[in-house]
């Protein structure tokens, strides 16, 4: 049963959840731990420290609605303390060699109706994130011309040597990195020079609800969201607001920012490749990728220019040896062809003005940047990635990508 909660139950719990910046997104491996299993353990140990305080002290909570919902949650302690014994002694496993052994405790974990259920809760369609009027959008740098859909796809199964691993894929396994901006896509890319670099832009094919995002991008990880907006603590039901406390310390063990930006291995890619892998071995789940903030930007983190979504092949080996790209994603996804990036700009196509394009006007008229990368949300609407993106999505056609 889903039961809709109201903010003032919560709203303490994430207000002080949200003032704690050591255990929101992106998190950092602090200076003088040892390393991320114990610098995890430390930020857990903080978490639950603030859960404790609002579940112990019931009879300090005014409201009855809020004593209530603490009275619940405090059922899910256990819960808690299992997810977070989990990837502790997956992470000791993992570095000790044993990776058979991380990821089968991974499994055993998630795999159960409990803690698979909570994983659903925080599912949010792909169609909510990537649709006919919120295309996606993937960048790819070449020094060749491409025009073919298919180069802007996932890396073909036969060239999977090229794939390295990143947050949330493991060396060999081509998965499909898509961003919510141009501007996000570039960055993940190192920022480079722009002429070289080809675009697509990505819409779903109308899917049924059994195609699920896991969504680390969630508005209720916002640590820069004030409770004024409170909103958001109303209308998510709170069956979904308990499953993000009881998965708070999956999501520290996915965003963790590296710190050795050119390492061949990074600890802090264990517990989101884990995952990868789990999601994609899982033919018969509904959940099908993840969307999260990046860790590189942390200027406009929470803004919605900043999310990556991340999916990986749901094929068989076979399907891999006899097709070069994963056949259920080539049926997920109509795009575009790849465009330059500047022979696009050189289209001088009319974008419609519209409020947030005149908004960005008065920001510039009146001189209110600062800092032009902390405030480029502010004034994005009137940049060339604004209108690269509403120009490819307006000129292009969409179409799935042919002869698979």
């Amino acid at each position: 049963m889903v039961t809709v909660t109201n903010s003032t139950a919560y709203g303490s719990l994430f207000s002080s959840l949200r003032s704690c910046s050591e255990i929101t997104p992106p998190c950092e491996i602090k200076d003088g731990t040892s390393d991320i299993i114990e610098d995890f353990n430390v930020k857990c140990e903080s978490y639950i420290g603030i859960l404790k305080s609002h579940t112990s002290n019931l009879a300090n909570h005014h409201h009855l609605s809020t004593k209530m919902a603490m009275q619940r949650l405090r059922r899910y302690m256990r819960t808690i303390y299992d997810v977070q014994d989990t990837i502790s002694e997956c992470l000791e496993h993992f570095l000790s060699g044993d990776i058979q052994a991380a990821y089968d405790l991974f499994d055993k974990t998630f795999s159960s109706k409990s803690k698979s259920e909570h994983l659903k809760n925080i599912c949010i369609n792909l169609n909510e994130i990537c649709n006919d009027d919120r295309p996606l959008y993937r960048v790819r740098k070449s020094d060749r011309f491409l025009e073919d859909r298919k180069e802007l796809f996932h890396i073909p199964f036969t060239m999977r040597h090229l794939v390295s691993a990143q947050r949330y894929s493991v060396a060999g396994l081509p998965c499909l990195y898509l961003g919510t901006s141009l501007y996000i896509c570039w960055q993940e890319m190192g920022k480079p020079d722009f002429d070289r670099l080809y675009i697509s832009s990505f819409k779903s094919i109308s899917s049924p609800t059994d195609k699920l995002i896991l969504n680390f991008s969630s508005e209720l990880l916002n640590s820069s969201i004030s409770l004024k907006k409170d909103y958001i603590l109303r209308v998510i039901p709170e069956e979904i607001l308990i499953s993000y406390l009881c998965l708070w310390p999956l999501i520290i063990a996915c965003n963790y920012i590296k710190k050795q930006p050119d390492a061949a291995f990074n600890e802090e890619y264990i517990i989101p490749n884990i995952l990868m892998q789990w999601i994609s071995k899982r033919e018969r789940s509904p959940i099908i990728g993840i969307a999260y903030r990046s860790t590189k930007i942390t200027s406009i983190k929470h803004s919605n220019l900043a999310i990556n979504v991340v999916i990986p092949p749901k094929a068989t080996y076979k399907q891999m040896t006899t097709n070069l790209y994963c056949p259920t994603l080539s049926k997920t996804f109509k795009l575009t062809k790849p465009i330059s990036w500047q022979l696009l700009k050189t289209l001088d196509y009319p974008i419609k003005r519209d409020t947030e394009f005149d908004k960005a006007i008065d920001h510039i008229q009146n001189r209110e940047i600062q800092n032009f990368h902390e405030d480029l949300v502010k004034f994005y609407p009137i940049t060339d990635f604004r209108r690269l993106e509403k120009t490819i999505d307006e000129v292009l056609p969409y179409e799935p990508i042919e002869g698979n």
